[in-house]
């Protein structure tokens, strides 16, 4: 049993008090109209009380496909597994071409961490972090869902992909620019222009938790590890002791988060598992690795929510806002390519984390609706790896854009590189990519 993760997946949901678990839902008079006739126009659906409700924009986040591992196991003596360098060659002719570029269509900016990343090779030949020719095909297949989705089902995107229609934006890291190539493949094809990517410079980045560009986030967490480490469970004192026994390495050295990047990598890839670590152990190495990074955020949730997704949050609501007010200039897609680190953060704002660490290729989408009847009226709906999540204060899948919108920017700074200056600093470094 976990008790530290039933604790934890509670806090999940008490976290969205200060998210979405605000607001009131009122009642609006219906009209009847005719089904053919609402149905007649393109991503048009009708929800359980009803309405009829039309999408007008759609915004999925997704992390990119399965890789290599970027942590060792602990210990010299515990070897690392063979990736050859074939495991990490593109899947031929099943990927579109791209345009890298800066947020302005300038030249992509230069990331110092994937450099750095792509010198450190595995025994094989593959680097650490590299998507791999089996993740190429967790995205590919995440843009298939999509494409059945928007464009065979609702016919609410053409079936070849327009510029007008579609941005796209990804971290600066080689997994995550291939993995949005296999999601455009999956979802437009292989064939036709070249698909523009926007990224930004490392110390800009802003859809992964960055203590680089945010030194007050970086104090935060430091606070936060510090104050679970004032009350470790005795369980979890008891399996780092067994896992250090196992690895034949100090207590000191086992990070649960790490450990799982090296076991997890291996599973997706059939490599082989250290002896010891037998079904229930790997279980809760990923457990504890997940409530690693939750203790993040459980000291002062609002504030460490506010400075690890806050300038993407106003993304998210600047071009719903933009959808509504100048539908025929905004796109009707949005797609970004991210991480882990991306999509734990956002479950937590919307109230929907379910206390496991996102797979690989996991996605959240955002879909923005307005009733057909009243158009004044809209709502957003949620859904995770495909299935519909219930955030706070909806009835149902659909909740109340304006409960959404106010909700969402209570954790919006107004000035955000203000309030990311902190008091004091340790003088250490790190490279602010991840919890």
């Amino acid at each position: 049993s976990f008790p530290e993760a039933m604790n934890m997946a509670s806090f999940g949901r008490v976290l969205s008090c200060c998210t979405l678990g605000l607001g009131a839902f009122a009642l609006w008079p219906l009209r009847t109209i005719n089904a053919q006739e609402a149905f007649s126009s393109a991503g048009v659906v009708q929800d359980s009380d009803g309405r009829y409700l039309r999408l007008k924009q759609v915004q999925v986040f997704f992390r990119h496909g399965a890789r290599t591992p970027i942590h060792h196991l602990p210990g010299e003596h515990n070897k690392e597994s063979t990736w050859s360098a074939d495991m990490c060659q593109e899947l031929k002719d099943q990927e579109r071409a791209l345009r890298i570029t800066n947020t302005e269509g300038g030249p992509r900016p230069i990331s110092m961490l994937n450099e750095m990343q792509k010198t450190r090779l595995l025994p094989g030949g593959c680097h650490i972090g590299c998507l791999t020719r089996l993740g190429r095909g967790d995205v590919l297949v995440l843009g298939q869902r999509l494409r059945e989705r928007y464009v065979d089902e609702m016919q609410f995107l053409n079936p070849t992909y327009n510029p007008s229609d579609v941005e796209v934006r990804s971290t600066n890291i080689e997994r995550t620019l291939e993995s949005a190539r296999m999601v455009i493949s999956g979802l437009f094809g292989v064939s036709g222009m070249h698909v523009q990517v926007q990224t930004v410079d490392d110390k800009d980045e802003y859809l992964y938790p960055n203590t680089q560009r945010c030194p007050k986030l970086k104090a935060l967490f430091k606070e936060a590890r510090r104050a679970a480490m004032s009350d470790v469970p005795a369980e979890r004192t008891r399996f780092v002791r067994t896992m250090a026994q196992l690895l034949k390495v100090a207590e000191e050295e086992i990070r649960f988060v790490g450990l799982r990047d090296n076991l997890v990598a291996r599973r997706a890839h059939n490599k082989t598992i250290p002896d010891g670590f037998h079904p229930n152990a790997l279980r809760q190495v990923d457990q504890y690795a997940t409530n690693e990074v939750l203790m993040l955020f459980r000291k002062d949730p609002k504030s460490t929510l506010s400075l690890t997704c806050g300038p993407l949050l106003k993304d998210v609501l600047g071009l719903m806002n933009k959808a509504i007010e100048q539908p025929l200039t905004t796109p009707k897609l949005k797609l970004y390519s991210a991480h882990d680190t991306t999509l734990m953060p956002l479950l937590l704002v919307l109230g929907s984390f379910d206390g496991k660490w996102p797979p690989f290729a996991a996605d959240i989408t955002l879909e923005l609706y307005e009733d057909v009847n009243h158009p004044s009226k809209r709502f957003v709906k949620a859904m995770y790896c495909g299935k519909p999540v219930t955030m706070p204060k909806a009835e149902g899948e659909y909740l109340d854009y304006e409960v959404f919108e106010k909700s969402i920017r209570k954790l919006i700074p107004e000035d955000y590189l203000q309030a990311c200056k902190a008091d004091t600093t340790d003088g250490s470094k790190d490279d602010g990519t991840s919890f």
